[in-house]
């Protein structure tokens, strides 16, 4: 039976088309896993940068959530965007590096269907209604800015896993 990712689409934060650098975090605990993201136009440094957080229920994992973190910075953006995706989960990366190949596999690998398949379909759905392209970047740790905004991401996922619990 296939979860249903349980939040509504959310309205973009921005309202100009143009270029953007969002940041993904996940973790998880014994009852909820946690999702935060931090999106901000590029290349400027001064303009407020959207940051939420969200947990899930209890069935999540960290990759489900990394996911829904992606989900969240997507639906931030306005239509006939670009994104450069900061994350050092090597799921996300990967995936997005293969999305197309996934895609047209019909979200199965030779193992059968690919777990999150609903997410997968958001995610796609998003990027295409609102004509989102993306390239995604692999954050090794101590590698700044990006290791700390990611940290700080992960103590806000932490915090709503807490506060749902």
């Amino acid at each position: 039976m296939e979860t249903i990712w349980p939040y509504p689409e959310e309205e973009p934060a921005f309202e100009k088309s143009g270029a953007y650098t969002a940041w993904i975090a996940a973790t998880d605990n014994k009852v909820h896993s946690g999702a935060a993201w931090r999106v901000q136009v590029k290349g400027d440094e001064m303009a407020t940068p959207v940051e939420r957080a969200k947990p899930s229920d209890g069935k999540s994992t960290s990759q489900r959530a990394i996911l829904g973190a992606l989900v969240g910075a997507l639906e931030t953006l306005p239509p006939v965007s670009t994104v450069d995706v900061y994350t050092n989960g090597q799921y996300v990366t990967d995936l997005i590096d293969n999305f197309n190949e996934k895609r047209a596999c019909g979200w199965e690998s030779s193992d059968g269907p690919l777990a999150n398949i609903d997410l997968l379909k958001r995610i796609e759905k998003v990027r295409t209604e609102r004509q989102i392209e993306w390239s995604v970047h692999q954050v090794t740790k101590g590698k700044q800015p990006h290791s700390s905004i990611i940290e700080h991401l992960r103590r806000l996922a932490r915090s709503v896993c807490r506060d749902a619990s």
